[in-house]
């Protein structure tokens, strides 16, 4: 369940500012909060998420992920003994592992 909320507070100049906030709880219990400018947009995303979680399709850490480490993530998994001393791929070693897996990103 999500919830929508206007926040009000004044800044350190004396200036009123407020948001809205969208607080929602995705499957595995953990709590996120996001502000908005106007109450359409929090809305829209928390009709958005909403039916994300209840499918079991959201994903928090989507956005934290980039192509470059789930290409890293593939080396580490599938090539471990290609790997050095602290986990460290040689240099040139990684770059030729990112141009071949260029293709399937492009």
């Amino acid at each position: 369940m999500a919830t929508i909320t206007k926040c009000k507070w004044k800044t350190g100049k004396g200036e009123e500012r407020e948001a809205w906030v969208l607080a929602y709880t995705d499957q595995a219990g953990k709590r996120h909060k996001e502000q908005f400018p106007r109450k359409k947009e929090a809305d829209a995303k928390r009709i958005k998420v909403e039916g994300q979680v209840s499918t079991g399709a959201f994903r928090v850490e989507a956005k934290k992920k980039t192509v470059p480490d789930a290409i890293d993530a593939f080396i580490k998994h599938h090539c471990p003994r290609i790997y050095r001393a602290k986990n460290q791929l040689r240099k040139a070693g990684k770059a030729d592992y990112r141009s071949a897996a260029r293709p399937c990103i492009d």
